[in-house]
Formats: C-alpha cells, structure tokens, sequence
C-alpha cells in the first residue's frame, strides 16, 4: 500500500505514533483530507487485520448495535485494528459503548477513529485517545504527485487542485478516477452558471437534479470556492466584499442545514436560489 501524502507535522505524528502504538487514534481532518485512506494504511503498518465499522448510509447512525458486535470480534487475541469511520456518526449510546472497550482495551487491539467533526466524540473518547490533525499537504506537493499518476496537464492538475480545496482525498481520486473527475467537472460548470443565474434558473437546475444530496453538496463546496476566488480578486472593494461575505455565509448556513442538521434541502436550497 502507498504511503500517503501528508503534511510534515501530520506525517511526524504519524509516525511518533507507530513508534509507540496507543490503543486508540483519532485522525480528525475535513472531509476529503484522505482520513481513511491514512487510518487503512495504519493498519498496514501495525502489521494487523484491519476491520471497518461505518454506518449503513449517511442518513444512518452508527448504531449500540454494531458498537456491541465489537465486543465478541476483538476477544480473539489476534491483532487486529477496527476503524470506526466517520465515527462523529457513533450516537450517544454507541459512544459510551464504545468509551468501555477503550477503557479496558482487549489485548493486540487497536482503534482508529476518523472524524470530520471532532467536537461530535465526547470529551472521555477524546481524552483516551491519540488525536492527530490531517493537515493538507503542500500543494507542490500534490502537484507534482499528481503530474506522477494521470495524463493531465499541469493547468488542468491546478485548477482540480484548486477546484478540491488542496484536500489530498479527494484531489487523488479526482486525477485517478476519470468518470468522478467528468463528474466533478461538471458540478463546477454547474456552479458557475447557479451563481451567475437567475432564481427561477437555479430552481430548475436543482428540480432537475432532485435535490441530490450529493450533488448538493459538491454544488455549495464549489460555490464557496468561487467567492473565496472572487474575494481574491476584489479586496479593496469594501461594498463587493461585503456582499461577497454576505453570500458565504448564506452558503455555510445552507450546508450546515442541509449536510450537518439533516435538514429539508429543498426548503434551504429555495432559500439560497432567491438570496444568492
């Protein structure tokens, strides 16, 4: 398994922690930032099996249930390293379930938990456990990595660097993955013409995309990426900075709503179709 990409200071912790393997390990980083990939490549490295827990679906928790099937899978005595994906998703419940098995820890058993929202784990997971941050790597970086394992041009490596926001996650698999790349591309095309849209146009759009959570969430990630850029450009201009402003913090509140609070988004999308 190839090592992956990391910025200095993640890639000092992430070797401090294989030096001395504690029994648990947080890698908290945005979504994108290539947690998993990292917590799998860990695994390698401890030199054990590995075994995911993740939730059914995103619209799903990480249930008691499957935190007690833990119980009977790590008393076998072999190594073993159990990943808890996104484990913000873990309930209160499942929480403390899993709090028990990493305060008595079954004997060549590690856990690596991945999270986008660290604050979500309670303070005693947090406290007993490793936490290492998943910072970007340089963005030279991933060019150069990049420029290694796909065909593409150094402009067209950039802009999908630019495009990602320099998440490692997501800026590999966009160089490797052609039809997820196409698919990026065209959620970027989608985006420039929502924010240069009318309201009744951007309803359309997203009529005719079902209100796709997917997409929706690409769409809104996008959209803050072109007014960081229009930001850039403008930061002398007091009143288009304002209104620039104005509309990334619309754009937060629609994906907390919609991505973090589980919200209707259609009712937040309308919303952000006529204010934009």
């Amino acid at each position: 398994m190839s090592t992956p990409l990391t910025h200095p200071r993640t890639h000092s912790a992430l070797t401090q922690y294989l030096l001395q393997p504690t029994h648990g390990v947080i890698l908290s980083g945005a979504e994108g930032s290539g947690k998993y990939f990292m917590a799998q490549w860990l695994a390698v490295e401890l030199g054990s099996q590995s075994y995911t827990l993740e939730s059914a679906d995103e619209k799903n928790s990480i249930t008691i249930e499957q935190i007690r099937q833990l119980y009977s899978a790590t008393r076998t005595g072999g190594k073993l390293t159990i990943i808890i994906k996104d484990s913000h998703q873990m309930g209160r419940e499942a929480q403390n379930a899993f709090l028990k098995l990493l305060e008595e820890p079954p004997e060549n058993t590690h856990f690596i938990l991945t999270t986008s929202h660290i604050d979500s784990l309670l303070p005693t997971i947090r406290s007993r456990s490793q936490v290492i941050e998943i910072i970007a790597p340089p963005k030279a970086q991933l060019l150069e990595h990049g420029s290694q394992v796909s065909d593409l041009s150094i402009t067209e490596l950039q802009s999908l660097l630019y495009t990602s926001k320099s998440l490692a996650g997501t800026f590999l698999d966009l160089t490797a993955q052609p039809e997820m790349r196409q698919k990026h591309l065209a959620t970027v095309a989608d985006a420039k013409l929502f924010y240069s849209a009318k309201p009744y146009e951007r309803h359309l759009m997203c009529i005719n995309q079902k209100f796709d959570k997917v997409w929706v969430s690409e769409l809104l990630d996008i959209l803050a990426v072109i007014i960081y850029s229009l930001l850039k450009r403008n930061p002398d201009d007091q009143s288009a900075c304002l209104k620039l402003e104005a509309q990334a913090n619309l754009i937060e509140v629609t994906a907390t709503h919609i991505l973090s609070i589980n919200g209707n988004p259609k009712i937040h999308l309308t919303k952000l179709c006529q204010q934009l």
